[in-house]
C-alpha cells in the first residue's frame, strides 16, 4: 500500500513535503554551524594581525591576547580590543552550539548529546529524537524524515497525527537554530567589519585614539546581547522565507507566536548591514579630513 494516496487523508502529502523542507532548513544551519569554529578562528587570527600591523605603525605596543574558553576543549584567542563581543554569554552559547555541531561531524559526540546542549543554553533548541544526525552530519540531518513511522503505520489517520507531530517539532528546531545562527552570523559580521576597517585605516597617519574609537563604535552598535537577536527577529526571518516560496503552513502549531506577540514579530529588524556597510558607517562616524576619508573608502569599495 502507497504510504500517500490514502484518499481519505490526502493531506499528508502536503505534511510529509513541510517535514522534508523544513529539516532541509536544519540541513543547512547544521552545516553553518559546523563550519563557523574554523571561520572565528581565522578571523580572529586576522583582526589580531591588522591590529597589530596598525599599532606597530604608530610604535605602538600592541594590545595582547585573551583567552576566551568556549568550552573545556576549544578556547579562542581574542584581541583585547574585541574581547566584548565575543565573551558575552549570548556569544559564547552561540559558538559553543556551533562547536557541538562541528563534534558531530567528526563523530565525536552523539546526536544525543547535541540534543542535551541544545536544551541547556541561553537559547533553547529542541531536537526530536527522531532527526538522523551522525558522524556524516551535514547529509544525514537533511534525510531525517520520519519515513520510519509512516512505514509502520497502516491508518491514514495514524500516519497524519505522526506528521502533525513531526512538523511541529522542528519548526520549533529550526526557530532556536535560526535565532543561534544569527548571533553566530553577527559575530563573524562584526568581526570581518573589523578587519575591513583597519586595512582601510592603516598608513593614514591616524591617531591611536582614532584606531580604539572606530573599534569601539563598531563593537558597542553590533554588541552581540540577549536583546539583540530576539526569537522575533528569528521568527520574522524564517516567515519571510516561507513566504517567499509559498511554503505550506497550515499546521505549522504556534511556533511564530510563541512568546513574541505579532507586533514584536513586525517590528523585529535583525541587524542586515554587511561587514563593509558596516566598516564604511564607521569610518564616516570618524570627522577624518576630506582627504583621509575619500582613500579609506576608496580602499573598502576596491
Amino acid at each position: 500500500m502507497a504510504i500517500f494516496i490514502d484518499v481519505l487523508y490526502p493531506g499528508n502529502k502536503e505534511r510529509k513535503g513541510r517535514i522534508d523542507q523544513v529539516t532541509a532548513d536544519c540541513s543547512s544551519m547544521f552545516a553553518n554551524a559546523a563550519k563557523c569554529k574554523s571561520t572565528v578562528e581565522s578571523q580572529l587570527a586576522e583582526c589580531d594581525k591588522v591590529i597589530r600591523e596598525a599599532y606597530q605603525g604608530l610604535a605602538k605596543t600592541p594590545p595582547p591576547l585573551t583567552k576566551v574558553s568556549v568550552t573545556e576543549d576549544w578556547a579562542i584567542y581574542v584581541p583585547t580590543l574585541l574581547v566584548d563581543t565575543v565573551a558575552g554569554a549570548s556569544a559564547v552559547w552561540a559558538l559553543r552550539w556551533a562547536w557541538s555541531n562541528y563534534l558531530v561531524c567528526l563523530g565525536k559526540i552523539t546526536a544525543q548529546q547535541l540534543a542535551e546542549l541544545g536544551m541547556k543554553g541561553a537559547i533553547k533548541i529542541v531536537v526530536p529524537n527522531w532527526l538522523r544526525i551522525g558522524a556524516e552530519g551535514i547529509a544525514s540531518i537533511a534525510a531525517a524524515v520520519i519515513v520510519d513511522l509512516l512505514v509502520d503505520s497502516i491508518s491514514g489517520a495514524v500516519q497524519r497525527s505522526e506528521l502533525q507531530k513531526g512538523i511541529q517539532e522542528i519548526t520549533e528546531t529550526r526557530v532556536g537554530m535560526k535565532q543561534t545562527e544569527m548571533f553566530n552570523d553577527n559575530l563573524m559580521c562584526t568581526l570581518q567589519s573589523v578587519i575591513m576597517a583597519f586595512n582601510a585605516l592603516q598608513g593614514l597617519g591616524l591617531s591611536e585614539e582614532t584606531y580604539n574609537t572606530a573599534v569601539q563604535r563598531l563593537l558597542d552598535k553590533y554588541k552581540i546581547t540577549k536583546d539583540s537577536i530576539t526569537r522575533a527577529s528569528a521568527v520574522k526571518e524564517l516567515q519571510d522565507l516561507d513566504t517567499h516560496r509559498s511554503s505550506w503552513t497550515k499546521e505549522d502549531g504556534d511556533w511564530a507566536t510563541r512568546t513574541a506577540s505579532a507586533r514584536l514579530i513586525a517590528n523585529a529588524q535583525p541587524p542586515a548591514l554587511t561587514a563593509q556597510q558596516r566598516a564604511v558607517a564607521t569610518i564616516e562616524s570618524l570627522s577624518l579630513p576630506q582627504e583621509q576619508l575619500d582613500t579609506a573608502l576608496c580602499r573598502l569599495m576596491s
